[in-house]
């Protein structure tokens, strides 16, 4: 009996251990494309850049570190669900990671918010025009 809770006790570990290393791990620099549902950590400030777009899959946990942001000059789309939001938050509770810039100008379109929990930001999201024709469209739900 000894050996049967070794042998599952092992393979639990085993199956967290490969949950944690299929987490997407540290993330910095120009982003886009799509991030698959894991944990994402921001190691500098990260830009979706000019006519670029990031999606981010539902379930997704971004870590932003103290006074990083995430730069949002492209097009972000954050669809979360009721049961698997997307949470934006600090590594921990006690600090606070900075705030998501959208800018608008004519490479962006639509940037998306949907079931997403913003936890201990200073400003969560900030939204900028650049150009006086620009039209911008931000959906937060």
């Amino acid at each position: 009996m000894k050996y049967l809770v070794i042998y599952s006790f092992s393979i639990a570990f085993f199956v967290c251990l490969t949950q944690s290393i299929l987490a997407q791990g540290p993330v910095h620099g120009e982003q886009f494309g799509t991030w698959e549902t894991g944990t994402y950590i921001f190691t500098d400030t990260v830009t979706v850049p000019n006519g670029k777009t990031l999606t981010i899959k539902p379930g997704t946990n971004v870590i932003i570190a103290e006074n990083l942001s995430l730069n949002v000059e492209g097009t972000l789309i954050a669809i979360g669900t009721e049961d698997q939001p997307i949470t934006f938050a600090p590594p921990n509770d006690s600090t606070y990671w900075k705030r998501i810039f959208v800018k608008f100008n004519s490479g962006n379109e639509t940037t998306k918010f949907q079931f997403c929990d913003f936890r201990n930001a200073k400003s969560a999201i900030v939204l900028r025009i650049v150009g006086i024709n620009d039209t911008m469209r931000t959906v937060v739900e």
